[in-house]
């Protein structure tokens, strides 16, 4: 059996990792003697919902499997992300030209869903709809910024925006402005510092004159609102459209991903004390384009990016000293287009999704060589084995798997 969920349909699929707050008890829902330290939930943007599954931590560690009549409903349901508190979850995405934006709360026994409320984001004119393309939330658990890559029926893109919300404790959600820059070209991704103060945002904006641009912001924690630092945006020569990028826990370095450099660069960059970047460097593989994802292992160790083109997972060192970063470790992706990744807070597993497959395949790795290997079962598909055939789950209904991570609150 695969340790990869098939999933079927268009569009994107965004996943989020929760450890459940009791680990030493069996929940009912799974009909098994299970425990389900963490959850990984499945966001469908062809059917409008969001599906959960427990990750196994014994028998075949790391694997994943179905909760039961879990799926829930959800508007746009294209980006997930949740709360660094643990208690609520967003998912974002544009469906009919307007964009929406809904929130859950998440039971942390069992990892199922309840709406609680929706905010819907209109298009500016008839002839530019919404883009929503990401969704990532401040450490303090009050705001969410939500990026709009905007176009017109041509194809031209406008000034993108980054929209925010203010997150109310019962979960409830407001859309209460958005920062709009001309400097905001097709705006991508959107990482936010450990400490909350800085924003980055990419710039994808494939062949235009900022296809190398990221911009930078400083947040205000007490109303949310976005301020863009004098010196942004900032030209990384090391890029050409980026797509994606993470910062280390650690909060000193970020990490941007390529599609259109020859091969795919992934950039680091050292961020100081006013959010200036500065540049250490990239790593890319010897061949593959269309870059479209990267990760930070949870202790600053190892680096993950994702090539499309050549269907491969990659491997790096970080924090090495060395402006030079080198690849570890390259192994296929188990899929078609891997277009995300993300690593287990506390296990030594990487879970990868795919943007044409639908695949969610997962991998251990060595958190000290970067060495990356398949996860296989054995026969019965209950237990880790050395070798054999990768673990397979029921799929739902979508593809394009995007993943990031949260870990809930004991």
């Amino acid at each position: 059996m695969k340790n990869t969920i098939k999933l079927f349909g268009n569009l994107s699929l965004f996943a989020l990792l929760f450890q459940a707050c009791n680990q030493s008890t069996d929940f009912a829902p799974y009909k098994d003697d299970q425990v389900y330290s963490h959850f990984l939930i499945a966001a469908d943007q062809t059917n409008s919902t969001l599906t959960p599954f427990g990750i196994r931590t014994k028998g075949a560690a790391g694997s994943l499997k179905v909760i039961p009549d879990s799926t829930v409903s959800a508007a746009g349901a294209y980006v997930v992300s949740a709360t660094p508190d643990g208690k609520i979850i967003l998912s974002a995405g544009s469906r009919n030209s307007y964009g929406y934006i809904e929130s859950f709360s998440i039971n942390k026994s069992t990892g199922r869903l309840t709406s609680v409320g929706q905010v819907q984001v209109p298009r500016a004119s008839t002839d530019l709809p919404t883009n929503l393309s990401f969704i990532t939330i401040h450490p303090n658990s009050k705001y969410a910024y939500v990026t709009d890559g905007r176009s017109d029926a041509a194809g031209n893109f406008a000034p993108g925006k980054i929209h925010i919300l203010k997150i109310e404790a019962s979960g409830a959600i407001s859309h209460i402005g958005a920062e709009t820059s001309n400097n905001l070209d097709w705006p991508m991704g959107i990482a936010i510092h450990p400490d909350g103060k800085y924003a980055y945002v990419s710039n994808y904006a494939p062949g235009r004159a900022v296809d190398n641009k990221i911009s930078a912001y400083e947040i205000d924690d007490e109303t949310g609102a976005l301020t863009e630092l004098s010196f942004s945006p900032i030209t990384a020569t090391t890029t050409k459209s980026p797509r994606n990028l993470t910062i280390s826990a650690s909060g000193e370095h970020l990490y941007v991903v390529d599609e259109y450099n020859d091969p795919t660069h992934i950039s680091s960059f050292t961020i100081g004390a006013d959010g200036s970047l500065t540049s250490q460097g990239f790593v890319s593989p010897d061949s593959g384009t269309l870059g479209a994802a990267v990760a930070i292992d949870p202790d600053d160790r190892i680096g993950f990016f994702t090539n499309r083109t050549d269907n491969t997972l990659l491997s790096f060192p970080v924090n090495t000293g060395s402006t030079s970063l080198q690849i570890s470790s390259t192994i296929g992706s188990q899929g078609i287009q891997p277009v995300t990744v993300f690593a287990h807070p506390s296990l030594n597993y990487v879970y990868v999704g795919h943007q044409a497959s639908g695949h969610i395949s997962a991998f251990s790795y060595n958190p000290t060589s970067g060495a990356l290997a398949n996860l296989y079962a054995d026969a019965s598909g209950e237990k880790n084995s050395p070798t054999g055939t990768p673990l397979v789950l029921p799929g739902v209904n979508a593809k394009s798997s995007f993943i990031t991570i949260v870990t809930l609150p004991k």
